[in-house]
Formats: C-alpha cells, structure tokens, sequence
C-alpha cells in the first residue's frame, strides 16, 4: 500500500473511533430516562438509512448503498451491548462516566499521531518522511501508556501517590512532541511564549526581586504538567476541546457534507438578493448563518467563500472587497449565538457562567457586528452602481424551505437544548445525532461512510487547534505554579496606573497580538489568565471582561499581519493578503468598538432595565449607520468632506456611553435625512 493510503488508513482508523467516542461519552452521560430516549434516536439512524434503501429501489434520488446500512445497524448494536451488557460497565472508560482529565488524555493520544501523520517537519514538504512517522509511533507509545494510568491519574494524591520513572518518560516525551507539533502548526507566535515560560519556570529562581521564584525539579514539572488540573498539558483548554468543542466543529463539518452550506447561501439569497448589492450582502448572511454553526472564520471562508468571492468578483466589486466582506463575514460567525466559537465554551469553564447566559447576552452585539458590515455594502454597492442578483439566480424563499427545511431541525434542536439548560457536550451530541437522522431526508445523507470522511478530514483539519490548546494549557501551568500571572497584572498595574480604558486598550493590544496566527481558542485562554485577572481587580464584571477577551481573540483573525481568515480568502480571490486585510480592518471598524461600548453600556448585553437596554440598542444602531455612511462617503451620491466629517463627529456621539450625547447624534441624523432627501427630490 502506498504511503498516502497507510496514512489515510491511520487517521481514519484513529480519527472515527474518536469521534464515536466522545460522542457516545457526551450522549451517555445522563440521567436514566433520559439515557432510554436517546437509545430510541439513536435506533432512528440505521431505520432512516433502511428506509432509504428501500424506497432506492423505486426512486434513484433516495437510493443509498446496502452496505451503509448494515454497517449503521452494526454500530448502533455495539453501542446498545456496550451500555447494558453488564460485564463492560467494568471496562477502563465506562460509559458516561470518564472524567475530564481522562477523556483529555485520550483525546490526545488519538489526535497526536493524526496530526504527527498529516504534518510534515518542514513546511514546504508535501510528504511525511520516516522522522514522522517515527513521532507518530512515539505519541501512540506514550498516548497509550497514559490512556492506561487514568484511573491512577483520576485518584491522584500529590506527596502521596508515587510519580514512576515510565510516568516521568512519558511527561517528557510529551512534552517534546507538544513543543515539536506547536512549531510545526502554529508558528513562532505561542511557540515564542512557551519557550519563554519553560525558560522561567526552570531558571527564574536565579533571578531577584519580584520575579523570583522557587526551584523547580523535573519530576515535579512533569507531574504538574501531566496530572493537576490547575494546568498543564491536559488541563481546562484541551479538556473543553475534548469534550465539547470537538463535537461543535465536527457538527459544522457534517453540516456542511449534508448541503447545509448551500441551503444557507440559497436561503440568504432569497432573502437579500434582490437589494442593491445582493451578492454581496448575500456573502453577509450566509456567512453569518453557516459561521454560527462551524465556529471557525478559516472554514467558513474556504465553505461560503469559495461560492461568495468569485460571484462578487464576476459582479463588479474588487476581489480585495470582495475578499474582505467574505473575511469579515465568516470571522463574525464566532460571536454570534447559538454556537458562537469554541473559545466561549472556554469562557464557560473560567467563568462558571451558563453557556446559555453568555449566548443571550451576546445576541445583540453579534447582530451589531453584521449590521455594521451590510450598512457599508450597502453603501459601496450604491457607490459602484451594482443592483442585486439577476432573478433568475435568486430561489424563491418557500422553494428554498420546501427542499431544504430538514436543514433546520438540527438547528432548532441545538437551540432548543441549550435554552434547557443542558450542558454543551451533550448538546452538540445530541444536534450531531439529528443531523444524522434527518439528513435521509435530503438527497446528501450522512452515511457511515461520509461519517468516515469527515472524521478524518476534521480531525487532520484540527492539528493547529490541538497543539495550540496543549500549549495553551502548558502556559496555564507554568504561570500557576510560578505566580506569574499575579507578577504580570501587577507589572500592567504600574504600566496604567489603574485607569480602567487604559488597561482595556492594552487588553486589546495584547490579545491582538497573542492572536496572530493562533487558534481562537489558544488565544483567548492566554489572555484569560494573563489579562483577565487584571481587568477583574479594576472592578468591572466577569462577564463583560471575558467577553471583551473573546471579541478580540476572534477579530486577531481578520488584524494584520497575519490575519488568518484573510489569507485564506486571498487565496481564492487571487489577492495580496495584506490589502485584504486592511480592508477588512475597515470593514470591521464598528467591530474593534463594541468590546468597549459592552463594558461601559451594560444594556448592549441585554442588562439593566428596559430603558437602558431600549438606549443602548438605538444609541448604537444610530453610531453603526452614520459612521458606515462617513466611512463609505456616499448615499444616492457622493458626499461632501464636511459631511463626511459631521456624521463622523454624530456617529461618535452616539456611540459614546455618555447618555446626553444620544440627542446631538439624533438632530445630525434628522438634518442629514432632511437636507439629502430635499436634494434627492429636487434631482428627480
């Protein structure tokens, strides 16, 4: 067998029973009535797929492969045995019932030879050399002697229980296939900040004054770093993207292979087309929709963009707008609810606040975030003189329903566990199973085998997410166990001289540039333990100081120089990135404001009394519309400089958190609609 086929074998051998069991972990980690309900989803599957099969047989659309459904029916069997039969409840991972640590452990041990085996040591080699393979043997090695010693990790009594010389080689072996796996995918950005803590943690004891420390032995670093769950290689970010923020990203990627990506283009399509720059405002929605359920602004570029960019293209707008509304669009998707990104669910875990909480709070400025983008296309479009889309590629809205309505049902079932108040792992697990069963519904069902692949594409897909939260968890570690963190927010306490906005513009600096090039998820759990602290001391809430940290983790996507979700859409409209990506930044303009306007207006996150939630929301909308008009600078025709200039002035106003300012905004916005309209009826 060729090299390709044994690697492709690997990681689906690897990558299938993984997902399969975090899944089943997730679904059967309930209570016992509840757990006899799903047993009767779950038998939906293999029914769906038979009946499939069955009508096939008379109508060619439907027809799914026998095989498939043997092989469903075949699993579902074994997941039925493996829950009830009594003698495998004594097995090492029982269903349900793994602790976080543990499924962290296997997580990892299952992820490292995938990513060892889809990475070469060199970026520009396209093939995996024995070097590689070599670590792909090492990680299973060691991945499946600490898979063994769970139970003894679960019990762990430090001072106590024996740390062995086989844990101490397998810490270490660990710990350089993390450092080897970061510089790989990742790049020189954490790789730079690791490399700095370790140097500190073991050599910091020789400096004096404030950052001193202890020592440290090795065998107690490897203990911490493998075993606590204060940090550490398996601690809270690799215990959040094991449990719950894998199953997220594998449900978007099975959405995706069901048509879900062209159901929600067809859908905006239908209901934006038809506007002043339809297409372009279609790229905003779709993006938006399917953005919210992948939670990752690379994927959705490559998923929305890959139909948006060129059509803009075709239309008449630039690639480099055409790039940068896509950028935009897909990176917003990460805060927007239901989902939002995998980061939140972090925040989930530092904060103990309930997800659903957080995605209620972030409707609104999610929705901000979009409006600011289709005001500005809006504008553009009317500047170009591009109308919407020709009819004939515009679906009618009950069309796009009637053939794509199954689409939704995983949707609504997503939302509707999480306004329950069920926790996200079983959430997703749960979404994932519908989307199982009402996908036959389609004429693209998931299949066994299209399980297979998008298994193996997603978690090869994942290997920058996975050092990176390693690493991030590492960084955890070491800051814990030397005080760092403390020594940091005092350091940034002298650097402000305690002044709330100025600590919050260094917040925004520093996440921004810890962001660059890094996973959403990695970025923002450094900055929840580095800046988070600090913010907090300062007296402003738990809530708006970690959703403040989020919001720029995220936007570090589209902020140069690296601006990931950028590169990826200069790739498909054959632009030069970094014009993508100060476009984007224009684009985004609003964006880079909210954060602030959220910490000091409460009300744009839907807290306080209705008046002050009805204030923020017009006060906003209003700064949101005149800067979009200021910054694209034409309306039904060119504006003047001065005006340019007056509605920015007005556009600040309103966005100011200062109450009184909202009336000079309104009586620029009124002046401004009376005069343009009097001069549009006087040129008609």
């Amino acid at each position: 067998m060729e090299a390709v086929g044994v690697r492709r074998l690997l990681v689906t051998l690897l990558a299938l029973p993984l997902a399969l069991f975090i899944g089943y972990q997730a679904l059967a980690g309930t209570n016992q009535s509840l757990a006899n309900l799903i047993s009767g989803v779950v038998i939906a599957y293999p029914v769906a797929l038979a009946i499939r099969y069955f009508f096939g047989q008379r109508y060619r659309q439907y027809r799914t492969d026998g095989a498939q459904v043997l092989i469903a029916i075949g699993v579902v069997l074994f997941g039925f045995i493996w829950f009830w039969a009594e003698p495998f409840q004594v097995l090492p991972f029982p269903p349900g019932n793994l602790s976080p640590l543990a499924l962290a452990v296997v997580f990892v041990a299952a992820t490292y030879p995938i990513a060892f085996a889809t990475l070469s040591w060199r970026r520009d080699c396209q093939r995996i050399t024995g070097f590689d393979w070599l670590l792909v043997s090492l990680s299973l090695i060691a991945g499946g002697y600490l898979v063994l010693q769970t139970h003894r990790y679960a019990q762990w009594i430090s001072g106590i229980d024996e740390f062995t010389d086989y844990d101490l080689t397998a810490a270490l072996v660990y710990l350089m296939l993390t450092l080897e796996l970061l510089r790989r995918s990742v790049g020189a950005g954490l790789s730079l900040v690791v490399y700095s803590l370790l140097a500190y943690l073991f050599f910091g004891h020789l400096l004096e004054g404030t950052f001193s420390h202890r020592e440290f032995e090795l065998m107690e670093f490897a203990e911490q770093m493998i075993i606590s769950e204060s940090g550490g290689l398996f601690g809270v970010p690799l215990q959040v993207a094991a449990s719950y923020a894998f199953l997220f990203i594998l449900f978007g990627k099975l959405l995706e292979a069901s048509g879900g990506g062209q159901f929600f283009f067809d859908l905006a399509a239908a209901v934006a087309g038809r506007r002043d720059g339809g297409v372009a405002k279609v790229a905003v929605v779709s993006s938006g929709l399917f953005g919210t359920l992948s939670g990752s602004p690379a994927a959705d570029v490559m998923t929305t963009g890959s139909i948006t960019i060129p059509m803009m293209k075709r239309l008449g707008y630039g690639g480099v707008f055409a790039a940068a509304v896509e950028s935009v669009a897909s990176t917003g998707g990460s805060l927007l609810p239901p989902v939002m990104g995998a980061a939140v669910f972090l925040m989930v875990e530092f904060t103990a606040i309930p997800y659903a909480e957080i995605a209620y709070s972030a409707i609104a400025v999610g929705l901000f975030y979009y409006l600011s983008i289709y005001f500005q296309v809006h504008w553009r479009s009317r500047r170009l003189g591009l109308t919407g889309m020709a009819a004939e590629d515009i679906p009618a809205v009950g069309q796009t329903l009637a053939q794509g309505w199954y689409q939704l049902l995983a949707l609504v079932a997503l939302v509707g566990l999480l306004v329950a108040g069920f926790g996200p792992a079983f959430v997703a697990a749960s979404a994932v199973l519908v989307l199982l069963i009402s996908s036959n519904i389609g004429q693209r069902p998931i299949t066994p085998a299209v399980i297979a692949r998008v298994c193996s594409d997603g978690c090869s897909a994942l290997a920058p997410l996975i050092a990176a939260v390693t690493a991030a968890g590492l960084v955890i570690g070491c800051l814990n166990v030397t005080g760092l963190a403390g020594k940091l927010a005092t350091l940034i306490f002298l650097i402000t001289d305690g002044a709330e906005f100025a600590s919050l513009l260094m917040a925004m600096v520093i996440t921004l540039i810890l962001g660059m090039g890094m996973p959403v998820v990695a970025a923002y759990a450094l900055v929840a333990t580095l800046i988070a602290p600090v913010l907090l001391e300062l007296g402003l809430p738990i809530l708006q100081v970690h959703l403040f940290l989020v919001y720029f983790s995220v936007l570090s996507a589209i902020t140069p120089p690296v601006a990931i979700a950028c590169f990826v859409a200069s790739s498909i409209a054959d632009e030069n990135p970094m014009a993508i990506a100060w476009q984007s930044i224009r684009l985004a303009l609003v964006a880079f404001a909210i954060p602030f306007l959220f910490v000091y207006q409460p009300g744009l996150l839907l807290q306080g009394s209705v008046v002050q939630i009805g204030l923020a929301l017009v006060s906003t909308g209003l700064g949101i519309w005149l800067l979009s008009l200021a910054l694209e600078g034409y309306d039904r025709a060119p504006l003047t400089v001065a005006t340019r200039l007056l509605l920015m002035a007005a556009s600040l106003c309103a966005l100011a958190p200062v109450g009184w300012l909202l009336i000079p905004a309104l009586l620029a916005a009124l002046g401004y609609y009376q005069i343009h309209r009097q001069h549009h009826v006087a040129n008609v």
